[in-house]
C-alpha cells in the first residue's frame, strides 16, 4: 500500500470487509455500510465523485493521513463516527471506531487491495 505523510499518500486502495471503504489519491475515501441485499450495487458508489448520503451509510469524507496512522469522521444523521487508523502491514489497516452517538468501540482489521484485483477499473 503507498502511504505517505500528508493526505495525499493515499491512492486506489480498497476493503470489502468489514465494510466496503475505498482510498483515493485526493485524500478521500468513500465508504458505505451496505447490506447483503446491496452487496452487488456496492462498486458503483464506490468512485471518486460520490455524494454522500447519511441515511444510507454512505459518505465521501477527506482523510487525514499523518505517517503511519489515519483520522476521518462520519457524520449520520444523529451525531458523529470517528475513525482512527494505524498501518499495520504493506496491506492491513486497524481501525479504531468510537460512535459518538451511542459510546459504542469497535477494532476492526481491514485488509487492502489494489483497485484492479477486486473492482473494474473506473
Amino acid at each position: 500500500m503507498a502511504w505517505a505523510s500528508g493526505t495525499t499518500g493515499i491512492t486506489k486502495w480498497i476493503a470489502i470487509d468489514p465494510a466496503p471503504i475505498r482510498f483515493f489519491g485526493a485524500g478521500n475515501a468513500v465508504l458505505i455500510n451496505g447490506t447483503k441485499e446491496m452487496e452487488k450495487e456496492l462498486p458503483a458508489f464506490l468512485i471518486p465523485t460520490t455524494k454522500g448520503n447519511p441515511a444510507m451509510g454512505l459518505y465521501n469524507i477527506q482523510v487525514n493521513a499523518q505517517d503511519d496512522s489515519l483520522h476521518f469522521d462520519t457524520h449520520p444523521e444523529k451525531g458523529v463516527i470517528s475513525y482512527r487508523g494505524k498501518v499495520m502491514s504493506a496491506s492491513v489497516v486497524h481501525f479504531h471506531r468510537l460512535s459518538h452517538i451511542n459510546g459504542k468501540e469497535f477494532d476492526m482489521d481491514y485488509v487492502f487491495h489494489a483497485d484492479s484485483t477486486v473492482l473494474s477499473p473506473q
